[in-house]
């Protein structure tokens, strides 16, 4: 295809407005200007509106309102985390979080909450202070997972991480209150270099899945809540942990003198599991009579047990159309 005089016009239009801001929301004055005779926008640092009534700078967020000048919320936190102020911005971090309502992600009290903070923070702060007291990079910095915390960190729920040591398998619940999202120590044979981060993955995205509608909770005859979901979330929350941290194929076993090379769950399901179906039936009913070799040239069987013999791979039927908060049932509409 050929082009004769072709001509390309950038018509350049008039600039309205110009705003640059200290860390909290304060406006640089000195460096920032607006067009004279235009609509004021006040919608503008943290997308909230600014109020200068009585020459005084401030946010007025929907649940309290934000002093950018000392970088504190003049209200308490609704959703308080009780590590930290009552009054504090955005996790004391307005680069990393957006906090356009007032509130805030939370994590439970005590060491597993210190811990599960850790954790995320590990894995969503951009840049970090070295021991000689400078700023570098981050390199455990992870953009998806970043992501989806600041979802949670935005929704109208709250969100709640905690660390079980005791455990090995993670969990996200709903208590009639909050969402619980549990990190536990799964061991060699799930499949990540640390396996505490990759059920920190997988259970941050279930999380997500709460948000997306493809999970929602609901009051049984028991009296105790329980989630609606299936094994395409397992494996979508499984992949993303392995995608996003790395897989190990391999663990070993002791047997009879010999060590035996055995797929984690998440490298069955990477390497060995090649269609969706495989994958669902791996994690319903795992896996009978499985070839295993030893590092001294020995072969043996194993039998790996379903991990979740209960779920089906049916889709989730969500017949909510908007965030739902009731006695009988939680959750979210799905998203298209």
């Amino acid at each position: 295809m050929f082009f004769d005089n072709v001509e390309i016009v950038h018509n350049r239009g008039a600039l309205l407005e110009e705003t640059h801001y200290y860390p909290f929301g304060l406006v640089m004055s000195g460096i920032s200007s607006k067009a004279a005779g235009k609509v004021e926008n006040r919608y503008k640092f943290n997308g909230i509106e600014e109020s200068t009534d009585f020459e005084i700078s401030m946010y007025d967020a929907f649940y309290r309102n934000l002093d950018p000048q000392i970088g504190r919320f003049w209200q308490i936190d609704p959703k308080p985390n009780y590590g930290e102020s009552l009054y504090s911005v955005m996790s004391n971090n307005p680069i990393l979080y957006s906090d356009f309502l007032g509130d805030t992600i939370k994590y439970a009290t005590g060491a597993g909450g210190d811990m599960a903070k850790q954790m995320v923070e590990k894995f969503v702060n951009k840049t970090i202070i070295n021991n000689k007291g400078k700023e570098i990079a981050n390199k455990n910095y992870n953009e998806a997972f970043a992501n989806i915390v600041g979802k949670l960190n935005g929704a109208a729920d709250n969100f709640i991480f905690n660390f079980d040591e005791s455990t090995t398998e993670g969990l996200v619940s709903y208590d009639g209150k909050d969402v619980n999202i549990k990190i536990a120590e799964p061991g060699d044979a799930y499949g990540t270099k640390i396996g505490a981060e990759g059920i920190l993955f997988e259970e941050t995205k279930h999380a997500e899945q709460v948000l997306d509608g493809k999970t929602f909770f609901g009051l049984n005859a028991s009296g105790k809540w329980g989630a609606s979901t299936n094994l395409q979330n397992e494996i979508e929350a499984k992949m993303f942990a392995g995608q996003e941290l790395g897989i190990k194929k391999y663990y070993t076993e002791q047997e009879s003198g010999s060590e035996f090379h055995v797929p984690t769950q998440l490298g069955y399901l990477k390497y060995f599991a090649k269609t969706d179906a495989d994958k669902m039936l791996y994690l319903n009913s795992g896996v009978k009579d499985l070839s295993v070799s030893s590092t001294n040239g020995k072969f043996s069987s194993v039998n790996i047990n379903g991990t979740y013999p209960k779920l089906l791979g049916t889709a989730v039927n969500n017949p909510l159309t908007e965030r739902t908060k009731t006695s009988q049932l939680f959750g979210y509409p799905r998203r298209l």
